[in-house]
């Protein structure tokens, strides 16, 4: 397991930072269930990892590693249930929720899906839930790209076994409390010992590293400083009121918004402002933020966010994750909203080409090594110094089917780790959809944060609309 996929996998141990990703697929129709398990089948035969489970080192010290479920199942993945009347959207979110908060199995590998059928009478929703560990956005896209084909008439690539022969179950059988209390002193303490020596073992890895890395430059050296200087300055030096603005996430709930936007009115936004369409949805959610602020009488001037960057090479779609993260902040006061929207993309233009951007994976390598017992202690307090976590995410641009039903729309909603909110946007076909995840200890009324979102989003297409 990569540095980055240990850590999301330890991190997520932590109720309070479940790493859970819930996707779902809105379908025009019921799929045929037959053609759904074949689908799944010949999804596994093409992506192996999706038959596999995490395996824990002795102590938990050192990275978990992947290995084949010998109890592998596609039943204990895969199930449908019906939705009662009216079988609306808010009840499928309602469901999502619910899954996105419970742990994932252990002892099997980490995704399971579940067929809402009764979606508006006669329709469906496919929702897929994985753990973070097993892919970031970009490689659950190609994992589950495997289920779909091109027509509604395609028939599926029948592979019904897919070299993963059903054997008997697996279980790991959980300690009882008091088994684990007795445990805890001398798990302390062989992971102390283990801290220690993998702290020799990191350095000689880190140097090792270091020697094969291409040589730098002097001007490459010389910008070394100056992008550490700007990499924390992005977190520490925030005008206003100390962030965040609100009180750190506190409830393991999560609670689930989504608002659907035209693709050709956000383009058409982005070129009249000369930013990317990033950079507009990052200027309405800062309005909205602002504004939700101060109807809760905790008025704002500055939010802190955390941007995913891609990290992976062309034509690297793998599971796992390859990503960083680049700290923005976002400055409310005496500008308009193209000024915003402009400062916003300049932002992420130099950001974007920082040779820090790769923290993440560098940070997450070493600290995979960290006793999981040190990391279920820290992970709440980790990474709590932003307002939200925003990501864009370029999704299925072609019709795709799955089972007879055609792929109307993709909802995304990512784990929010210790941000008050996590907030997605999906590309599918004609529109973005964006997908909020909201503490609801912080925010108690995110319909309302959803309309605000929505209506400094509108307001920002018929400006551009105005200026056209």
């Amino acid at each position: 397991m990569s540095g980055t996929d240990a850590l999301m996998w330890r991190v997520g141990r932590n109720p309070l930072t479940r790493m859970n990703l819930v996707d779902i697929w809105l379908l025009d129709t019921v799929p045929e269930w037959e053609r759904l398990l074949d689908c799944f089948h010949y999804a596994i035969r093409k992506a192996p990892r999706l038959a596999h489970r995490v395996v824990e080192p002795l102590f938990d010290a050192g990275p978990p590693a992947w290995a084949p479920d010998p109890g592998f199942r596609i039943t204990n993945h895969l199930s449908r249930i019906a939705l009662p009347a009216p079988g609306d959207l808010r009840q499928i979110l309602d469901y999502a929720e619910r899954a996105a908060a419970e742990e994932l199995n252990p002892a099997r590998p980490p995704w399971d899906a579940v067929l809402i059928e009764g979606h508006e009478s006669d329709k469906a929703a496919l929702v897929i839930r994985w753990h973070h560990s097993l892919a970031d956005g970009i490689g659950s896209a190609w994992l589950f790209e495997q289920l779909t084909s091109p027509t509604r008439e395609t028939e599926q690539r029948t592979a019904r076994h897919a070299g993963v022969e059903p054997l008997s179950e697996s279980r790991r059988v959980p300690a009882t409390p008091l088994a684990a209390a007795a445990e805890l002193p001398v798990k302390m303490g062989v992971s102390m010992v283990s801290a220690a020596y993998d702290t020799y073992r990191n350095a000689s890895w880190a140097f090792t590293q270091m020697k094969k890395m291409p040589t730098l430059s002097a001007q490459d050296m010389a910008q070394v400083p100056r992008r550490m200087t700007r990499l924390l300055k992005n977190f520490y030096t925030v005008p206003g009121p100390s962030f965040p603005s609100f009180p750190r996430a506190s409830s393991p709930s999560p609670h689930f918004e989504v608002i659907r936007v035209d693709s050709d009115a956000l383009s058409n936004a982005a070129r009249v402002a000369h930013a990317g369409t990033a950079a507009v949805y990052l200027a309405a959610f800062a309005d909205a933020y602002r504004d939700y602020s101060r109807d809760n009488r905790r008025p704002t001037n500055t939010i802190t966010v955390n941007v995913p960057v891609n990290l992976r090479r062309p034509g690297n779609n793998d599971s796992g994750n390859f990503f960083g993260l680049t700290p923005l902040k976002v400055s409310l006061d005496g500008t308009t909203v193209v000024q915003r929207i402009q400062s916003i993309h300049k932002q992420l233009m130099e950001t974007r080409t920082s040779y820090f951007d790769d923290y993440v994976p560098i940070l997450a390598t070493a600290g995979s090594w960290v006793p999981g017992i040190w990391v279920d202690a820290i992970a709440p307090y980790a990474g709590g110094m932003t307002d939200a976590v925003i990501s864009v995410v370029n999704g299925v641009r072609r019709p795709s089917f799955l089972a007879g039903a055609q792929w109307v729309s993709s909802i995304c909603f990512a784990p929010r780790g210790t941000s008050p909110c996590n907030a997605t946007m999906v590309y599918h076909l004609d529109h973005w959809s964006i997908a909020l995840h909201l503490d609801p200890a912080v925010f108690t009324d995110g319909a309302l944060f959803r309309d605000l979102l929505e209506e400094k989003m509108g307001e920002i297409m018929q400006l551009a609309g105005a200026e056209t």
